[in-house]
């Protein structure tokens, strides 16, 4: 019996051993597909800085699959180790077409928080521009599960961005625009190591339910609110939303009670909406009406690495 016994457990040690091959050997080996270094001037501070981007692919295991995802990093040029953003871009309506150049898409933003000092990872996620995976991996029933699949891309791309020697690995901003926004705001609800905090650009989703009736944005302004409870009940970080007056899906109102819904919850987060602007709030125009407030946000979360210690203006904004 002790024989049949041991033969049972060296069997399963085998077989422990082979499936580790197999998953190592379906791994995907990253790989860089660029590399420059440009002298940036921000047009909004007149910072100038020697920033590297590099545009590669990474490799990340979702779901128990891997896939290869695009990605550009953006990095100042010197020997110091610095924090890390996360950022994620948005998503033109159901069934987005495909973009090879969706990695040269959020090219000015990503680049003024280089010009800060952060190392700014833009991620592709599933499916989008030259990322393996399918478009239609995160258009879910709902908002809820929607952001949460999103999520695991961002993840994935913290544990890739970790082990690079040129970083901190204490702590981590996510951030996101429109879709990407959505994203980000849904990180907020998961325990990520590392990350501090979380901004919403324009945050909403696109999703498998949402209705096809001739007035539709409102049912889905509706939902989103309603998932605004949820997310709030789960925050575990601080958040800021930042949302422009012209928004053509939702009014200012609208945004508020979004915002107001996840705090009223238990959700950490400040709002600022910007006059004039509408759902682009990554543009200059825009970083020139939210550098002072991101900053401030950036500083009280511990994110310390800022370029830019001068005093810069004001600008006439709504906070709510």
């Amino acid at each position: 019996m002790k024989k049949f016994f041991f033969i049972i457990i060296f069997i399963i040690i085998i077989l422990s051993f082979t499936n580790q091959q197999i998953s190592l050997a379906n791994e995907k080996e990253p790989y860089t597909i660029e590399s420059t270094i440009c002298n940036y001037k921000s047009e909004v501070n007149g910072i100038e800085k020697s920033i590297c981007i590099e545009h590669i692919m990474f490799n990340a295991n979702i779901n128990n699959q891997n896939h290869l995802l695009e990605a550009v990093i953006y990095r100042p040029m010197d020997d110091k180790q610095h924090q890390v953003m996360i950022f994620t871009h948005g998503r033109k309506g159901p069934n987005p077409p495909k973009n090879p150049r969706q990695y040269l898409a959020y090219n000015n933003i990503c680049k003024y928080f280089a010009g800060e000092d952060l190392v700014v990872m833009y991620v592709v996620r599933r499916g989008f521009g030259n990322s393996e995976g399918s478009i239609m991996d995160e258009y879910k029933d709902t908002p809820l599960s929607s952001g949460l699949e999103m999520v695991k891309d961002l993840s994935a791309a913290i544990d890739y961005i970790k082990t690079k020697d040129y970083v901190l690995k204490d702590k981590y901003v996510i951030a996101g625009h429109s879709q990407g926004g959505w994203a980000a705001l849904s990180s907020s609800t998961v325990k990520i190591d590392g990350v501090a905090c979380v901004i919403n650009f324009s945050g909403a989703t696109n999703y498998a339910k949402a209705p096809r009736i001739s007035n539709w944005q409102p049912v889905v302004n509706r939902n989103l609110t309603e998932t605004c409870k949820i997310l709030g009940k789960s925050n575990k970080v601080p958040t800021l939303w930042i949302y422009g007056t012209d928004e053509p899906n939702r009014t200012p109102d609208q945004t508020k009670e979004m915002f107001d819904t996840f705090v009223s919850s238990g959700g950490n987060g400040n709002l600022i909406i910007l006059p004039g602007i509408d759902h682009d709030t990554t543009n200059s125009s825009a970083i020139k009406l939210w550098q002072v407030e991101v900053r401030k946000f950036l500083e009280k979360n511990s994110i310390v690495n800022l370029q830019n210690n001068s005093v810069l203006p004001s600008h006439n904004k709504l906070v709510a």
